[in-house]
């Protein structure tokens, strides 16, 4: 198989997320992944939004982008 740009790297990616994690992690998925999440957010903490958006992008995670600000919560998508 041959793909353009960086696609083989985001199949692999998907491969993994959607197929191989839930399958080994089974019915503990999401509170195995709430606490990878946690322990992520403390190694590499962010100082703002645009450090968070900068980590995201770094990791290969996707783009984040701030959408609204309300009195004590920020929506990213």
């Amino acid at each position: 198989m041959s793909y353009p740009d960086n696609q083989e790297l985001h199949f692999g990616y998907n491969l993994l997320r959607e197929t191989l994690i839930p399958e080994l992690l089974g019915s503990e998925e999401s509170d195995i992944l709430y606490w990878g999440g946690k322990r992520i957010a403390r190694k590499y903490p962010a100082a703002d939004i645009d450090e968070m958006i900068h980590f995201f992008q770094e990791a290969g995670w996707g783009h984040l982008e701030w959408t609204n600000d309300k009195k004590k919560r920020v929506n990213l998508k």
